[in-house]
């Protein structure tokens, strides 16, 4: 069979260190029952015979003020940081590529509406204006037909006498 896991080959109890951490708790219950229940001790006198280990505790070691310095400023220097890299770079190069683009958009539609709309509708117009000129020479009547060919015809004779 396998096995998954196995002992550790040398695992042993650390028996001094069970027994001190023992020590220590009790010793410390049985000095806080001492002073705050039985009063057989006098805090105050405690106080000020241990004057720096007093204040020392009293203000928790200092752990927040030592955590706020050691952890809490440079994390919130460091997001700030962040926030206005993000605030001044990023969403700067973001808003400057989407002006570019708004502008660029722009000058595509002047040139698409000025430009290629005006050949456009320029070569449409002039197709327009031809068709015009040249539907008042198709009337449908059989005299106008024959006046363009005779006019024509000496238009010819006069052009090659000439």
């Amino acid at each position: 069979m396998f096995a998954f896991y196995h002992e550790p080959e040398h695992a042993h109890a650390h028996w001094d260190i069970m027994i001190t951490s023992t020590l220590v708790a009790v010793s410390g219950i049985v000095g806080a029952w001492l002073i705050y229940y039985k009063k057989v001790i006098s805090a105050e006198v405690l106080g000020a015979k241990f004057r720096a280990l007093y204040k020392l505790s009293f203000n928790k070691f200092y752990f927040d003020e030592i955590y706020n310095a050691v952890i809490i400023k440079p994390v919130l220097a460091f997001a700030t940081f962040l926030w206005n890299f993000d605030s001044y770079v990023i969403d700067g190069i973001v808003n400057g590529v989407g002006r570019l683009t708004l502008l660029l958009s722009d000058i595509q539609q002047w040139i698409d509406v000025h430009i290629v709309d005006g050949i456009v509708n320029g070569f449409g117009y002039t197709i327009w204006g031809i068709g015009a000129v040249i539907r008042q020479f198709q009337t449908g009547r059989v005299q106008f037909y024959g006046f363009v060919i005779v006019f024509g015809i000496v238009l010819m004779l006069v052009i090659k006498v000439v």
